[in-house]
C-alpha cells in the first residue's frame, strides 16, 4: 500500500535529483553563452587604441559592446564616477566619437549632438 508520506519522499528525492543536475547546467550555459559574446565584442586591452565612430552600442552585464561605422567590434568597461549613471552605454548615441591612446586608462567620448567631451576610466582585465 502507498502512503501519503512515501509518495512526497519520492518527490523530493526526484526534486533533489533534478536540482543536482540542473544547477550545473545552467551554470554551463551562462558561462558558454557570455564566451561567445565576448568572442564576437573582445574586451579592449591595456595596449589597444583607438579612434571611432560609434554605429551601435548596448550594455552586457557591466561591460558596453561597440559597433563602429567601420564594423570593428570591441567591449570596454569605462565608467565616469563623478555622474550617476557612471557607465559608457548611458552616454553612447550612434555618431558620437570614442577615442583612447594604447596603455591610457581614460576614454574620451566626443557627443555628436552638443560637441562636448566626457571622460570615463577604462578598467582592463589583463
Amino acid at each position: 500500500m502507498v502512503t501519503k508520506n512515501s509518495l512526497n519522499k519520492k518527490n523530493l528525492m526526484y526534486l533533489f535529483v533534478l536540482f543536482i543536475i540542473g544547477i550545473p547546467l545552467i551554470i554551463f550555459l551562462m558561462n558558454k553563452g557570455t564566451s561567445n559574446i565576448f568572442l564576437k565584442y573582445p574586451l579592449i586591452k591595456t595596449m589597444d587604441s583607438f579612434n571611432e565612430v560609434v554605429l551601435v552600442s548596448e550594455r552586457y552585464k557591466g561591460t558596453t559592446l561597440i559597433q563602429t561605422i567601420n564594423n570593428k567590434h570591441f567591449s570596454v568597461m569605462a565608467y565616469d564616477w563623478n555622474i550617476k549613471p557612471s557607465m559608457l552605454h548611458f552616454f553612447l548615441e550612434s555618431g558620437d566619437s570614442l577615442s583612447r591612446k594604447a596603455g591610457s586608462d581614460t576614454i574620451y567620448l566626443y557627443k555628436k549632438v552638443n560637441n562636448s567631451v566626457l571622460l570615463f576610466e577604462l578598467h582592463c582585465l589583463e
